[in-house]
């Protein structure tokens, strides 16, 4: 392998011979900011020429980014696909125009914490996955190695039983019934509850979960669940799968969209006067009974169509304030008779 040599310029350049044509010695030429960067890319193209001619057609972030996506469409997730290009198009403007060959994890890292600045850590969390994905399939060289902004503890506020109550009272034989029904009774997403079939996933106590309703770049697309273990069969109480099935003759439990379902719901909290909190909250009331009622982890995580019990133990398992409350006078109590009671 040549070596690379600097260039008046300042950056350094290998030129690599990579065959004869019409008689003549044809080069290749690899630039780089650095002598090692040039050559590394060399390396790369001497190793696998095959992949050349699309490596080639990709000089800068932008077309990489564009390029990645649309080798992987036909197999992501309908709703990371929109989300993908969306990233693309309105994030990591400052490099965006940069050639890979001139990337550097510096660049990389200050675009970055620049968007760290103006959306969430979560946000900054999705823009670096795919950014990684696109570097590691068009310039793995960068090696790249990001710190990210700390993740946020989300603001969840788990509705109380009183809530509960009173939010069915008023639902109650309207179209929001089954789906609020589903969501706090067994822990349904709101994409799953809208794929729901009557016809087939719905039996007298028993609801199956084989598959959801996401947003797409073309509409609504019924796609397979996230991972095997949204798979699930969901033992439930019988007079809701009698309402279902007497209800809903179709293909579907609910009339209603995905986004009417999320438009209503804060209007009806509005209407009783209950403070704000989002309609997927409902989970997180059907993880915290079932906190309270002492079912093990492992079983709630299967239960919520998760593989493991990760996300049950940071983000699902809350504590109902009265419930909390009562549980420490308990233990105050039991000391304060322990010490009160004779030797």
């Amino acid at each position: 392998m040549p070596n690379a040599r600097k260039l008046p310029s300042g950056s350094w350049r290998v030129q690599l011979y990579v065959g004869k044509k019409d008689g003549k010695r044809v080069y290749k030429s690899f630039t780089g900011p650095d002598k090692r960067t040039a050559e590394k890319l060399a390396a790369e193209y001497a190793m696998d020429p095959q992949e050349a001619p699309a490596r080639d057609s990709v000089k800068t972030l932008q077309q990489a980014l564009d390029a990645y996506i649309d080798s992987k469409a036909a197999v992501l997730s309908p709703s990371t696909l929109p989300a993908y290009r969306s990233i693309a198009k309105n994030h990591l403007r400052s490099i965006a125009a940069t050639p890979l060959t001139a990337l550097t994890p510096e660049l990389l890292q200050t675009a970055v914490t620049k968007e760290a600045e103006s959306v969430s850590p979560k946000t900054v969390r999705n823009i670096a996955g795919l950014l990684t994905a696109t570097l590691n399939m068009f310039a793995p060289r960068l090696d790249v190695d990001l710190t990210l902004p700390a993740k946020k503890r989300p603001d969840i506020r788990v509705p109380t039983e009183d809530e509960i109550k009173r939010i069915y009272a008023d639902v109650k034989d309207g179209p929001m019934e089954i789906p609020f029904l589903l969501a706090s009774q067994c822990g349904l997403r709101l994409s799953e509850i809208c794929a729901l079939d009557p016809r087939t996933d719905v039996s007298p106590g028993t609801i199956r979960i084989n598959k959801a309703l996401v947003p797409g770049e073309n509409g609504m697309t019924l796609k397979q669940p996230k991972s095997y273990a949204g798979y699930r069969e969901i033992t439930c109480d019988k007079s809701l799968t009698d309402l279902i099935l007497a209800r809903c003759p179709g293909d579907h439990v609910t009339e209603l969209t995905h986004s009417a379902i999320s438009q209503r719901w804060p209007h009806i909290l509005k209407r009783l006067k209950i403070p704000s909190f989002r309609f997927h909250d409902l989970r997180h009331y059907y993880a915290s009974v079932g906190l309270l009622l002492g079912v093990p982890p492992r079983y709630m995580a299967e239960l919520m169509g998760h593989s493991s019990t990760a996300m049950i133990d940071r983000v699902y398992q809350h504590t109902f304030p009265d419930s909390k409350r009562q549980f420490a006078a308990a233990l105050s109590a039991r000391t304060a008779a322990l010490l009160a009671s004779k030797p």
